[in-house]
């Protein structure tokens, strides 16, 4: 079933200034009539709020105009539609095809923002272009799309996958996520599974508990993770603390790992033209091979590593047993340029 609703309504809501006009419109539904909602908007915000047995949507249209004759006549290229489908409502603000952004759009603000309320364990997904998505507390399956625009959410507990270009993601605390960045500055304060896949942009952890992250360019800032996967190229990378494990398969980057627990299972970094540097911390033990081109590297004096013969020369393999030998962590860099320091 479609209900669309053209702007010329008379049933909304309409507040006629001589140059600037409103239109508020509202659908409420049943919790146990859908099991999800989508939500297409461009030119406003989306403002999600979860709570209480029914889906509530409020969309508000403002068009502002240097006269009523082009407030009118935007007004007739705009509409809202609603469409009910089996288990899904989907909802959209959209401009018709056939309009000259140019030509039409002189002088002309249009916004459409939305305030939804969705009952607790429906799956949302929210695509909005130039405006930003806000949501508090979330429980469920959530897919955000956002083009020039901000996203800010609390705690989010479910499957989350989000995409967002140019503009500010900030979330306090995921579960299961999936992030695609570009040109984005992106603040994740705690998360139990992040995969990040980052163009550009910024992105600052404080927490997790594993990350697989894929960085072209920009920079990636970990306070603290148990597992780390990383994938780097051109990008500038730092970690304060590894409890577990790390991997890394680096090109032409920079990486800082600024403490790694000395009861970490494995590290294992294959690197290309990349400056590494790793603190470990006393008390632990480990198997270390390290395979290079002759590259500068700077151990503390205790690594004492055997050098084994190749057959190119100008590839080096040493190895050793460093620290307590109680514990069997590993330690494997294949290093081709750049330089690595270790402490």
């Amino acid at each position: 079933m479609r209900t669309t609703f053209l702007l010329i309504m008379l049933s909304s809501v309409i507040r006629l200034n001589a140059q600037e006009r409103v239109q508020e419109f509202a659908w409420s539904y049943p919790a146990d009539r859908f099991q999800e909602l989508t939500i297409l908007n461009r030119l406003g915000n989306v403002d999600v709020r979860q709570g209480g047995d029914l889906f509530e949507i409020k969309a508000e249209v403002r068009i502002k105009a240097k006269s009523g004759e082009k407030v009118d006549e935007i007004m007739e290229y705009l509409k809202i539609d609603a469409i009910e489908r089996p288990t899904i409502l989907h909802v959209s603000s959209v401009l018709e095809k056939n309009l000259t952004f140019k030509k039409l759009f002189c002088g002309v603000s249009v916004y459409v923002d939305y305030r939804v309320k969705i009952p607790k364990g429906k799956k949302l997904s929210v695509a909005n272009k130039d405006g930003s998505v806000i949501i508090g507390n979330f429980t469920g399956d959530l897919n955000v799309e956002v083009v020039t625009g901000d996203f800010k959410a609390r705690q989010i507990e479910g499957d989350f996958t989000a995409k967002l270009t140019d503009g500010l993601f900030e979330v306090q605390d995921v579960n299961r996520f999936t992030g695609d960045f570009q040109s984005a500055t992106v603040k994740i304060i705690s998360g139990s599974r992040l995969k990040l896949n980052s163009d550009g942009s910024k992105i600052d952890v404080g927490k997790a508990e594993e990350i697989i992250a894929k960085c072209a360019g920009g920079t990636l800032n970990v306070n603290s993770v148990d597992e780390i996967n990383l994938a780097a190229a051109g990008a500038k990378c730092e970690i304060q603390d590894v409890s577990e494990s790390f991997r890394g398969d680096l090109r032409s980057s920079r990486l800082v790992v600024r403490s790694i627990n000395h009861f970490f299972s494995s590290v294992d970094i294959a690197a290309t033209n990349t400056n590494i540097a790793l603190h470990f911390r006393p008390g632990g033990g480990f198997n270390m091979n390290l395979k290079h081109d002759n590259i500068k590297i700077a151990l503390p004096a205790h690594f004492a590593l055997e050098t084994k013969p190749t057959m190119n020369r100008k590839v080096f393999i040493e190895s050793g047993f460093i620290g307590d030998k109680q514990f069997n962590s590993q330690v494997s860099l294949n290093v081709t340029g750049g330089k690595v320091s270790i402490d």
